[in-house]
């Protein structure tokens, strides 16, 4: 078994050193390292060549992500692909966590990992079992790339990241993979994503936007028409929550506006009834939330 880790980067020079040497410092090494320049113009070509022969430096005109990561697997010698996003670290035992996973489950053609996601005023880890991803990728991507390690051959037979798609493109790619074949996860947060207001990531417009184009070929493909209408409106719930979710440090009007499209799609509280406790954060505010739930536990005590 060989792994390759691929990294897009553009205009990363000030993150890039922390992910390439979270790669470098594995203990179980990686066969090679993979670093896609995607017309970057700042100071990023120098970073990488500072690391001389172990890793791997290809520039390309600006093309997005997407053609990042597939310019990078298709060069790639492993077996395996590792991706990671120029701003995001790994745990050291990444890897070969991963590779022990794989080898106790060799039909699998994705083994993902547990993470940490970073941003200005919050920390959090988040992981779901394999058994449940499928079929809740149909209405979320709960899986970042840089907690991914595919198999090269599952990737070619079916057709790489869309590079159509700016924001969801890694979503699009999950669900085509596990509508064919299994996933593994590693619970441990392995994975450390670093998510900074301006970055793709953090534009809930576009992620909506994106999620519209990949609707009806990828995330209802398959189903039934009469279970399409249910599908459709659980998409569109969770997507509104993941947008109120993302602005919510910038903007409390627009995290209600989100929240309320969400509930209107799917009020039920089954689906994520943590929206239900935002909008009431969100119309109250911080301060008199945190004392009637103060007051909610002692009453309760």
């Amino acid at each position: 078994m060989t792994i390759s880790v691929v990294i897009p980067a553009y205009n990363s020079a000030a993150t890039l050193p922390a992910a390439i040497e979270s790669a470098l410092y594995q203990t179980r090494p990686p066969e090679e390292i993979i670093v896609v320049d995607d017309g970057s113009n700042d100071t990023t070509k120098a970073v990488i060549e500072r690391y001389g022969p172990r890793v791997r430096y290809i520039c390309q005109s600006n093309s997005g992500p997407s053609a990042a990561r597939n310019r990078g697997t298709k060069v790639a010698s492993g077996d395996w692909i590792a991706y990671l996003d120029a701003d995001d670290e790994w745990h050291a035992d990444k890897l070969r966590l991963q590779e022990l996973a794989v080898r106790s489950r060799p039909e699998v053609a994705l083994v993902y990992t547990g993470g940490r996601s970073i941003g200005p005023n919050y920390a959090r880890e988040y992981y779901i079992e394999a058994p449940r991803i499928w079929p809740r990728l149909r209405y979320g991507n709960f899986i970042t790339p840089s907690a991914v390690m595919l198999r090269r051959q599952a990737w070619l037979e079916i057709g790489g990241f869309n590079e159509k798609l700016l924001g969801v493109e890694d979503w699009d790619l999950w669900v085509r993979l596990r509508s064919k074949y299994p996933f593994v996860g590693v619970a441990e947060p392995l994975t450390i994503c670093k998510n900074t207001v301006g970055s793709l990531s953090s534009d809930p417009e576009r992620m909506l936007r994106g999620m519209e184009l990949m609707r009806e070929e990828t995330l209802l493909a398959g189903l039934p028409p009469w279970r399409k209408p249910i599908w459709n409106r659980r998409i569109h719930a969770t997507q509104f929550m993941h947008a109120a979710e993302m602005v919510r440090q910038v903007s409390s009007a627009r995290e209600r506006r989100y929240l309320l499209r969400s509930l209107w799609e799917w009020p039920l509280p089954s689906l994520f009834p943590r929206r239900y406790l935002a909008l009431l954060r969100n119309s109250i505010g911080m301060r008199r939330y945190r004392a009637l739930s103060k007051a909610i536990f002692t009453r309760a005590g």
